[in-house]
């Protein structure tokens, strides 16, 4: 289990997190599958999803996942928050999934934003993501993106900024009844 596991969630049954550290071998630079299924005990073995880096790369943090390709059974797109500036590859990454089970960097969301982010939530509304995030700056905001299939990551809309001595750290949909 890498030494700073940043975020965890449970998606279809089965537990994830984000990190960003060599140690140990292989690195984790962005989301990794943590045992079997949804773990109870300790040592659990954690790897990295197929396809992110395993060397220096993502600073990754929150996560969603969404399963937007019918095609591909179970969750197919990965929103990763990750805190680097936007020049660097910082915003909000979607990871597509192939049918194959390898998955692939598609775009980076951060025009518009000043820093990094940290924490995100994605849900399907018809064939688009709807996409939230926390930035990483300070004060930190809340933003929004639509992620439309077959168009270019859009501008970040801002929908709530942290009042003077407050910080947002993460972002999560309500339940609906």
């Amino acid at each position: 289990m890498p030494s700073n596991v940043r975020v965890v969630n449970l998606f279809d049954g089965q537990l994830y997190g984000s990190a960003s550290v060599s140690a140990p071998s292989p690195g984790f630079y962005g989301v990794f599958r943590a045992g079997t299924g949804a773990p109870t005990t300790a040592g659990v073995t954690a790897t990295p999803l197929p396809g992110f880096p395993t060397a220096s790369g993502p600073s990754s943090y929150g996560f969603a996942a969404v399963d937007r390709d019918a095609t591909v059974a179970g969750a197919d797109a990965l929103y990763v928050a990750d805190d680097r500036s936007p020049m660097a590859g910082g915003g909000v990454q979607r990871w597509t999934l192939s049918a194959g089970g390898t998955w692939a960097l598609g775009a980076t969301f951060n025009t518009g934003l000043t820093s990094g982010a940290r924490g995100v939530t994605a849900w399907v509304d018809g064939g688009d993501v709807l996409v939230a995030a926390v930035t990483a700056e300070n004060p930190s905001r809340v933003v929004a993106f639509l992620d439309r299939a077959g168009t270019p990551p859009g501008a970040a809309t801002v929908i709530a900024t942290a009042p003077m001595n407050t910080q947002y750290r993460g972002v999560a949909l309500a339940p609906t009844p």
